[in-house]
């Protein structure tokens, strides 16, 4: 590590201890805040009244004075509904009821008082904001009341996939980012892998109480990620003992049948339906445990996955399943110490096992198959609290840590032992594990993030000035060897189990175990930001974030030392005065974390580098040795001067809100990449040399119109919905390798097309131009509910609804790169005829709905019946093509190859068919 983790956690008390004194103030990770002007019936401001704020699901009250211009603010409160009383001699008491309070968003409630008459209180229900003068961030926020009873998959990524420019499955693309530049948080824990930048935990669906899409304008509080960032809030208990209980269930039997082929040979793609049920059971329970001041929530689930259908080996056609489970824990519970001061603390897991993977081709029999475990844990303390009237503080320690476990379906098989035989004439492994027992991946993280903001009046403005500091580090653990590391590579029988000795040209590798690969790294950040007011109309958020990135590799080189600025600058302008109507700018740098895959490039242990080679010797019936492999380097040397990628981004918007609960909202977005890191391959001295660099070739751009509907459940319904016309397009769709850079000094011949020619190798190149794999020019969500009582029965019924654009292809052949004496090599590279994506299926939709039923028994305790139907229409249109293969020549086989161009191969190239669940639930 670049400096221990002890040593930075005493620097950050330091800096606190020498930033608190100047008045730097705090709003949380799960809080959020109320602020408001209260006036007189004259439009007056009135000092000195006195504003309380109760929480109405944990009684904690806390009481604020108006300054001297009748500004009221309650920074750092927990997350939920709150009633706001406003008092003062010789006028009536006024009442907001529900103001509603989320994470990082500022409610303003501006209170009227009348003077004093016969009616000594007025109470009103106060709105629930879509519109937040102060934010002008582009966040889609999905709560509990908007999503449990609507058909949707149950995790966070499929409600991450809600908002506007995000496409993609479990690990999206946002606003043109690539699916590894996302960052994923759970109550601020990071739950990012840092080694492939995708998400890295699971998380129990009945835990969360929100999840808040950031996706535009983003704040300089969050860094390492040009993506999307996805906060999930989990639940926390109230004064209120409560808790729930379902039973899931799927059953293929009950889905419709695949009713597509395959588009060369007409086959059809029907499958042979399991008729067997597929359980899953979730429980949830939490409540006080000493009333207004302490409380606990947990939730358990699991999920006991069979395989839909029985599979066969490709060689010795044995039949095999799998049969998954996945626990997910999640346990919390929070503390108001005092009324100023909260402390949470939480513990969660996802242990997930029975995967059964073929890695490498490893699915000639049984003994070539993995059987594999993921899953980890994450736990963190989190403090926030107000100091005085104007000052608080967050801070949070938090680890987290993903494995993956690896050991054989069966038992070693009955050659050497188990040891890995790669089929010479099948080319499949057999025999062998593609794993030793006992290998693993472990990427564990700790971390650290501390803020102080101060609330400020200079004259009719306001200041809301934050310091913060995020200090993670992290390792990449890897351990990859053979079943007793060794490897075969023969002509080998799977009926005697035994490989062909009279055959000349058969090999066995015997592999170093030199242990565990294990490369570290880290990100210091500190960012410090003002929302600022200017005149009544105008607020602004000005911030920069400094991030220093570090890594080693397993001996402890540098290969990663990098320190960026990125400054952001956002503003909205109230049209109307009144906070429901603003015009919205933002211009912002947002750089990219380089992945810790990067680093793990660079090690000199290297996973299965070290070996003695042998050779089979017919006429001794022995093996005989012949070499020592022993490479000495990774090949390449580091370069210390590269920096992470960075977005440029600006956009501009219009917001409305359209009554109590109702918004709408339009924004133009243009974002542009540069320093983009690729791998420069040449030929010179006829061996090839590589080195990275932040490439001036390399080129991803996005522009975008993004609509949104925002209705907040009220009056029995709720929607959230959103439309995206967009672009996004480049030639480097890669975290740090494409063919941009590639032998451009080099010249290519035509290899599986020789009409193609000999050609430089820069044509090639040129035509890596085009849209992304991920560019959806039109993009539509839809996801809605509707609840009223029939009754003694509470119906409720859901709809989610999605259209989008086709997905592209291209036309795809090859060049082999021709060395510096003009003689072919073992290099290729991609060639596309028309262009990268030139080419592109039709648009295709879906409909989703759920019906749900509940009758309450007595009390708070009720039962209910819960009916999803996914695909309602039962589409089964093209999502993807299987060949896009072409060739120009005017050839028999060439003709063959043009035909089949753009064809369907698989059923995983068609939508789903339609499928159902049911849900058994008891709430109390």
């Amino acid at each position: 590590m670049k400096k221990s983790f002890t040593m930075k956690f005493g620097s950050l008390i330091a800096a606190l201890l020498l930033v608190t004194p100047l008045g730097l103030f705090a709003q949380g990770f799960q809080v959020g805040a109320i602020q408001g002007i209260v006036t007189d019936e004259t439009g007056g401001s009135l000092p000195g009244v006195t504003v309380t704020a109760t929480s109405v699901d944990r009684g904690s009250t806390r009481t604020e004075m108006t300054d001297s211009n009748g500004r009221y603010r309650f920074a750092a409160l927990a997350l939920g509904q709150y009633t706001v009383e406003a008092t003062l001699s010789g006028f009536q008491t006024a009442t907001r009821r529900q103001v509603l309070v989320q994470a990082e968003t500022t409610n303003t409630t501006n209170i009227t008082l009348r003077l004093a008459a016969e009616t000594a209180e007025i109470t009103v229900t106060a709105e629930s904001p879509i519109v937040d003068p102060t934010n002008a961030t582009q966040t889609t926020r999905v709560s509990t009341e908007e999503y449990e009873k609507a058909p949707i998959g149950r995790s966070y990524q499929t409600l991450a996939r809600l908002a506007p420019g995000v496409v993609g499955g479990s690990n999206p693309n946002s606003s043109g980012a690539l699916s590894s530049n996302n960052q994923y948080l759970f109550d601020g824990i990071d739950a990012t892998d840092p080694t492939t930048g995708t998400f890295g935990a699971n998380l129990n669906f009945e835990a969360i109480q929100e999840v808040n899409i950031l996706t535009n304008g983003i704040s300089a509080e969050y860094g390492r990620a040009s993506g999307a960032i996805v906060s999930v809030i989990t639940k926390s208990g109230t004064n209120e003992l409560e808790g729930s209980l379902k039973a899931i269930g799927t059953n293929d039997d009950w889905n419709g049948q695949n009713t597509t082929k395959h588009s060369i040979t007409g086959t059809s793609f029907e499958r042979e339906k399991q008729d067997q049920l597929d359980s899953r059971y979730a429980g949830t329970l939490g409540g006080p445990i000493w009333r207004d001041r302490a409380w606990f929530f947990g939730a358990y689930e699991e999920w006991n996955q069979k395989g839909a259908a029985l599979r066969t080996t490709a060689v010795t056609n044995e039949e095999w399943s799998e049969a998954r489970n996945l626990e997910l824990h999640n346990y919390r519970i929070t503390a108001q110490l005092t009324p100023s001061h909260q402390l949470w603390a939480k513990y969660a897991e996802d242990p997930f096992t029975g995967i059964v993977v073929a890695y490498g081709g490893g699915n000639g029999d049984l003994y070539t198959l993995t059987l594999q475990g993921q899953g980890g844990d994450n736990r963190a303390i989190q403090y926030a609290g107000v100091i005085g009237s104007r000052l608080s503080l967050e801070a949070m320690y938090a680890e987290a840590t993903s494995t993956i476990t690896v050991e054989p379906f069966r038992a070693p098989g009955p050659f050497d032992n188990g040891s890995a035989v790669w089929d010479l004439s099948r080319n499949r492994y057999l025999n062998g594990f593609y794993f030793g027992k006992g290998d693993n991946v472990s990427r564990p993280r700790d971390q650290i993030n501390a803020a102080a903001t101060y609330f400020a009046t200079l004259g009719q403005n306001t200041h809301d000035l934050k310091l913060g500091v995020d200090l993670q580090d992290f390792e990449s653990l890897s351990r990859y060897t053979y079943t007793n590391n060794r490897l075969y590579e023969v002509f080998f029988d799977p009926v005697t189990y035994d490989f062909d000795k009279t055959r000349t040209g058969q090999f066995r590798y015997d592999f170093a175990d030199l242990g565990p690969q294990n490369s570290t790294g880290g990100v210091d950040s500190i960012y410090l930001r003002d929302k600022f007011t200017v005149g009544p109309r105008i607020n602004i958020e000005a911030g920069v974030r400094y991030e220093d990135q570090f890594g080693k590799n397993d001996v402890g080189t540098p290969v990663v030392d990098s320190q960026v600025l990125s400054p952001r600058l956002s503003g909205t302008y109230d049209l109307t005065g009144d906070g429901r109507t603003l015009l919205t700018a933002t211009a912002g740098r947002f750089h990219d974390f380089i992945l810790q895959t990067f680093t793990d490039g660079y090690a000199q242990t290297r996973q299965r580098a070290v070996y003695d080679i042998f050779e089979w010797n017919v006429a001794t019936q022995s093996w005989v040795f012949i070499d020592a492999i022993n490479p000495t380097s990774g090949g390449i040397d580091p370069n210390l001067d590269l920096n992470p990628s960075y977005t440029d981004e600006v956009t501009l918007g219009f917001q409305r809100q359209l009554g109590a609960t109702m918004g709408v909202g339009v924004r133009g977005v243009w974002r542009e990449w540069d320093d983009l890191i690729d791998d420069f391959r040449r030929y010179v001295g006829g061996t090839v040399e590589v080195d990275y660099e932040n490439s001036s070739l390399a080129k991803r751009s996005y522009q975008g119109i993004q609509t949104t509907f925002e209705k907040r459940f009220a009056n029995n319904w709720s929607m959230l919905a959103n439309y995206t016309y967009s672009k996004a397009e480049g030639n480097h769709f890669s975290n740090a390798t494409s063919g941009v850079n590639n032998f451009a000094n080099a010249m290519c011949r035509g290899h599986l097309d020789a009409s193609i020619g000999t050609i430089p190798c820069q044509q090639a190149i040129d035509n890596l131009s085009g849209r992304a794999t991920y560019d959806y020019p039109h993009f539509l969500n839809v996801l809605g509910t509707y609840s009223r009582p029939v009754g003694p029965v509470n119906l409720s019924m859901g709809v989610a609804g999605n259209y989008q654009s086709g997905q592209n292809y291209s036309k795809i052949g090859s060049v082999r790169v021709l060395n510096d004496a003009g003689g072919d090599t073992s290099q290729t590279m991609t060639y596309y005829y028309d262009g990268f994506n030139s080419e592109r299926l039709d648009n295709i939709w879906s409909l989703d709905t759920a019906l749900e039923a509940t009758y309450r028994l007595f009390s708070d305790v009720e039962l209910g019946l819960k009916g999803e139907v996914f695909n309602v229409t039962d589409n089964q249109d093209p999502v993807s093509v299987s060949l896009q293969t072409w060739c120009n020549a005017d050839t028999a086989a060439c003709a063959t190859t043009r035909a089949n161009h753009g064809a369907r191969t698989a059923r995983g190239s068609f939508q789903s068919p339609r499928n159902f669940r049911i849900t058994g639930l008891i709430r109390f």
